[in-house]
């Protein structure tokens, strides 16, 4: 109810969920069915206190609430966790946090202002996960749950990875222990 705007787009297959959602804060829900894109050319930004990006909190710590990411903000963080990452334009970054969230959308940030491919699947689980071998990433940031997911379901290894970061929640010793034991060689 306190985003504005009138119109909630949807996906075919939310359209239930969409129009329910719609009636109840006043809105109209309109189906996508193809992809939208803009015909104008980007262009990098160049000021500071521009938006790069608009980003919705889930309301973890009170209510949800929007967030404009300034350019600044980003290419701080794209500099540092790019460092941190070791990304450069031969990585292909692979993640499946939920878009809308700062661990997906900043990370993909991130790797698009580092030169990297992007390794994108829509949701985790233990098969979509083994099925990246395909894809080859060398880079991934990943909760410490799926982390530990994949641990117990001895599928965290992919021959092709370089670099494993970890967010949301510190990691338990034994937990890198057994990362470490499994990957000598991924940083």
């Amino acid at each position: 109810e306190r985003l504005p705007g009138n119109v909630l787009l949807t996906e075919p297959e939310w359209l239930d969920m969409a129009t329910d959602l719609a009636s109840a804060t006043g809105k109209r829900a309109v189906v996508l069915t193809e992809p939208v894109f803009g015909n104008a050319v980007l262009r990098a930004r160049t000021d500071p206190d521009g938006v790069a990006f608009l980003m919705h909190t889930s309301g973890t710590t009170g209510l949800p609430k929007q967030v404009w990411v300034r350019e600044s903000a980003l290419s701080h963080r794209a500099e540092v966790n790019g460092e941190l990452l070791a990304l450069r334009p031969d990585s292909r970054f692979a993640t499946a946090a939920l878009f809308h969230h700062v661990a997906a959308i900043g990370s993909i940030a991130v790797a698009l202002a580092n030169g990297a491919a992007l390794v994108m699947f829509p949701a985790f689980n233990v098969p979509a996960w083994q099925a990246l071998e395909a894809a080859a990433p060398t880079h991934t940031v990943l909760v410490v749950s799926v982390i530990e997911a994949l641990l117990r379901a001895d599928a965290l290894a992919l021959p092709s990875l370089a670099v494993i970061g970890y967010g949301a929640s510190p990691i338990h010793p034994d937990t890198l222990r057994r990362v470490l034991t499994v990957l000598p060689d991924v940083d």
